[in-house]
C-alpha cells in the first residue's frame, strides 16, 4: 500500500515545522522531559554559559568577548516515546491509508525533536508485531516501510485493556502515542500511562459510517450509548474529544477533509490556540 505522503524534500522540511509546534506543546511536555529535568554529561558540549566552575572556563570565547565564558555541558535525557497504531480497523480502505500516513507523519515528527528515541509498533491485529527502534529522522524510511507492512496484517476488533498493556510494553519509561481511529478512552483508563499518553483521531470519510467495519459493531462501539447515532459526524468527534480529554489527556482530532500532512498541522495548530 502507498501512502499519502510528499516527496521526501517537502515531507522532512514539514515535519521539522510539526515537530517545532509539538515541542512547543505536548510531546513529551511532562515534567520528566528536558524543559524540567537534566543531568550533568561527560564532557559533551552543548552550548556556553557565563557562570560556571573555573575548570569550564572557554579561554577562546572569554578572549573573544572580554568577559568569563564557561563550557555548558549539560544535556537533555532522552525523550523515549512509543507510537502504537491501532490496526483494529484496518481494511485497505483509503481510511486505512490515510490512518498509516499519519502515523508516519506523527513518527516523523517526533523524531524531528532533539533527543527523541521512537518505539515504533501497533495493537489490534492477530499477529505480535515486532517493534522498531527509531532514533533520527533518517530512520523515517525505515518507519515507513513497516508502516505499509501494518497493511497486511489481519485485524482483530476484539479490544481489551490486556491486549493494550501488552503491545505498551513498560510504560513507566516512555510516553505513549496512539493513532486510531476510534479507541474508547475508558478501555485505557486501566492500562496507566505514568509518563503521559497523547492520541490522534483519524476522522475516516463520513461513508465509512455505514460500512462493516465502522458499523454498530465496530467503530461506534467505541461511542457512549448516549451519543446518538443521528448526531452529526462534526459532533460525534467534538463529543468523542472531549471525551478522551477528559479521561486522559491530549487528544488531537485529524480532519478527513484535507491531505493528511495539512490535517495534522491544522489539528495541532488547533490545539494550540485552544480551540477544541
Amino acid at each position: 500500500m502507498k501512502l499519502d505522503l510528499p516527496e521526501q524534500r517537502v515531507l522532512y522540511r514539514e515535519i521539522q515545522t510539526i515537530g517545532l509546534q509539538l515541542d512547543r506543546g505536548v510531546i513529551p511536555g511532562a515534567a520528566n522531559y528536558r524543559s524540567r529535568k537534566r543531568f550533568i554529561g561527560r564532557g559533551e558540549r552543548m552550548g556556553l554559559r557565563k557562570t560556571g566552575k573555573l575548570r569550564d572556563l572557554d579561554i577562546t570565547s572569554t578572549v573573544i568577548k572580554g568577559e568569563p565564558i564557561y563550557r555548558d555541558d549539560r544535556i537533555a535525557p532522552k525523550r523515549r516515546v512509543r507510537l502504537m497504531v491501532d490496526l483494529s480497523t484496518l481494511d485497505g480502505s483509503p481510511a486505512t491509508r490515510r490512518l498509516l500516513s499519519v502515523a508516519a507523519i506523527v513518527c516523523g515528527a517526533i523524531l524531528s525533536l532533539p533527543d527523541a528515541e521512537v518505539t515504533l509498533s501497533a495493537f489490534g491485529c492477530y499477529h505480535q508485531i515486532s517493534p522498531y527502534l527509531l532514533s533520527s529522522t533518517g530512520d523515517l524510511r525505515i518507519a515507513i516501510g513497516g508502516l505499509k507492512a501494518y497493511a497486511r496484517e489481519i485485524p482483530d476488533a476484539r479490544l481489551n485493556a490486556g491486549k493494550i498493556r501488552m503491545a505498551c510494553g513498560d510504560t513507566n519509561a516512555v510516553h505513549i502515542v496512539i493513532v486510531t481511529h476510534y479507541l474508547d478512552p475508558d478501555l485505557l483508563l486501566s492500562v496507566g500511562f505514568p509518563l503521559g499518553c497523547t492520541i490522534f483521531l483519524i476522522e475516516p470519510p463520513r461513508g465509512i459510517f455505514t460500512s462493516s467495519s465502522f458499523g454498530i459493531f465496530g467503530g461506534f462501539a467505541a461511542f457512549s450509548p448516549s451519543i446518538s447515532l443521528s448526531d452529526k459526524t462534526d459532533e460525534k468527534y467534538a463529543n468523542f474529544r472531549k471525551r478522551t480529554i477528559s479521561r486522559l489527556g491530549t487528544s488531537y482530532v485529524v480532519s478527513a477533509s484535507k491531505k493528511p500532512l495539512m490535517a495534522v498541522r491544522q489539528s495541532i495548530n488547533q490545539h494550540g490556540s485552544g480551540q477544541n
